[in-house]
């Protein structure tokens, strides 16, 4: 740009301002239309594995059902283990099966760790079950 010169604008700078360069915008139409009807979609990319369903849900007597909603944090993507027969509409897509723990029945004969004297004081000394000694201060002994 020079001092005294009408401004021009930015696509003066660039393109010629004759109209000659410009093409006619029927011709320009009438060739876009037949371009894009020559244009092919590109084909999706293959799904050849299929969706992997557990057949134990069928089966099994707990279920986990997802929860396909937005979560809170540290909020896990399935609810609670539900038992098999309740009425609810899930997709069998969105249920995991739940491999539960059997019930830990205890024996009444548990392992008890007898309390040896201390060789210093003579006072039983208490110990845990896995085997640490525990002293306790005398202000909570009886």
């Amino acid at each position: 740009m020079v001092f005294g010169v009408p401004l021009k604008p930015p696509g003066q700078f660039l393109f010629p301002s004759d109209k000659s360069f410009w093409p006619n915008p029927v011709n320009y139409v009438e060739r876009l239309c037949s371009h894009m009807q020559n244009l092919q979609a590109l084909p999706t990319r293959p799904t050849s594995n299929p969706i992997f369903i557990p057949t134990d849900p069928k089966t099994c007597s707990h279920v986990f059902p997802r929860h396909d909603a937005v979560r809170n944090p540290l909020q896990p993507i399935y609810d609670g283990s539900f038992k098999n027969g309740r009425e609810s509409v899930v997709s069998i897509d969105c249920v995991k099966p739940a491999y539960l723990n059997k019930p830990v029945i205890e024996n009444s004969a548990s392992v008890f760790y007898p309390k040896s004297p201390d060789k210093e004081t003579g006072k039983p000394i208490v110990v845990t079950r896995s085997g640490r000694h525990v002293p306790f201060p005398d202000r909570y002994k009886f």
